[in-house]
């Protein structure tokens, strides 16, 4: 069976860059909203979620990936702030592409 990604982020060029990861062999869910994030989650119970850390409002992406990680999820979040000592990777928007999400994706799930 494929490993499933659970994606949110509020924008579109951001979310056909994480579907890239479809060609590796990956299903991924990739949604707009907190909201539809976290009914997929519960839907589908992924085995990695890429948070942005500003979905809808400042910091709200980043409060569900730090507590969907101290439940034990594996979780990445997307940003172009990356705070410190989050404990899970994150990965800067600024200077990360397909490439670069695809090599920390593989080496989360094995």
């Amino acid at each position: 069976m494929n490993p499933v990604v659970l994606h949110v982020d509020d924008r579109d060029d951001w979310r056909g860059i994480v579907l890239g990861l479809e060609k590796h062999g990956i299903t991924v869910f990739s949604v707009d909203s907190l909201g539809g994030a976290m009914r997929i989650y519960k839907e589908r119970k992924p085995d990695l979620v890429i948070c942005d850390g500003s979905v809808s409002s400042p910091n709200d992406g980043l409060d569900w990936a730090k507590a969907l990680f101290k439940q034990g999820q594996k979780v990445i979040l997307l940003s172009t702030y990356t705070p410190p000592g989050l404990g899970f990777p994150a990965l800067n928007k600024d200077v990360i592409n397909l490439n670069g999400i695809h090599q920390v994706v593989l080496g989360i799930l094995q």
